[in-house]
């Protein structure tokens, strides 16, 4: 099971801006925040405005003097900055990070640096991955809630759901012998078509597997393509049988 990451504010001093990492954090269902020398009120009517109903996390967040202490108890940190600390230290843009990065299974923790100058050399080094969100080369620096939220929605949807269950709502994949008597009724009627020849049928076969399974098909989707086959079926058989009498049977791709 992956473990989800703590949120390192270091020195804070927009309080709309706590309040609004509070609030994406509920957003995400995440509960440990972390304020290195906060600058900020964390009581004030801003904070919990921004914060809505996850003033809950500004209150119980831990508060620490130095970013030592406060990833003291992690294995593994990120941390997200446009500037570098130094061609030796790693960097990565948060594009690359592909689904197996975010699902650790480890204590770690996100790290967001001040509002006004960002993070320190010294503090980025004390970190095990830089990570920059790519923009605009014009006007290229994010808000503090701005790239939390995007940093935040990348894990989630990593390790929350695959791409299809967020574009889908769920249903259950086809039984295996459906899938086989599907492939069997195509096969047959790309014969009788004559898109399928002899000496290439069994690669052509092997690619149309390999489209199915790519396209995730679900049982309702299976029976709208049964439904397709079956009507292009009988509309050859319609075609061949009117095609002429006499000369046998005829292909539907004959006329």
């Amino acid at each position: 099971m992956s473990h989800k990451p703590c949120l390192i504010l270091v020195s804070p001093k927009g309080e709309s801006n706590l309040g609004g990492i509070a609030r994406l954090m509920a957003n995400f269902d995440l509960t440990d925040l972390r304020l290195v020398q906060h600058r900020c009120d964390r009581d004030s009517d801003e904070v919990k405005k921004m914060s809505l109903q996850a003033f809950s996390l500004v209150e119980n967040a831990k508060t620490f003097d130095r970013l030592s202490e406060a990833q003291a108890d992690l294995r593994w940190t990120l941390a997200l900055s446009m500037r570098a600390a130094g061609e030796g230290h790693p960097q990565r843009s948060l594009f690359e990070l592909d689904r197996p990065f975010w699902k650790r299974d480890e204590p770690w923790g996100i790290l967001l640096g001040r509002e006004d100058s960002g993070l320190t050399n010294e503090e980025l080094r004390q970190t095990n991955l830089q990570v920059s969100i790519p923009s605009s080369t014009e006007f290229p620096s994010l808000n503090i809630v701005s790239a939390a939220a995007v940093v935040l929605s990348r894990w989630f949807e990593a390790t929350h759901q695959d791409a299809s269950e967020l574009r889908r709502p769920l249903s259950s994949k086809p039984l295996k012998r459906e899938e086989d008597l599907f492939f069997r009724g195509l096969s047959n009627l790309l014969r009788d078509i004559g898109f399928l020849k002899s000496d290439s049928s069994t690669h052509v076969l092997e690619d149309l597997r390999d489209i199915y399974q790519r396209a995730e098909i679900q049982e309702r989707d299976l029976r709208i393509l049964f439904g397709i086959l079956s009507d292009l079926a009988r509309t050859c058989e319609k075609k061949i049988f009117s095609s002429g009498s006499g000369g046998g049977k005829k292909s539907c791709s004959s006329e």
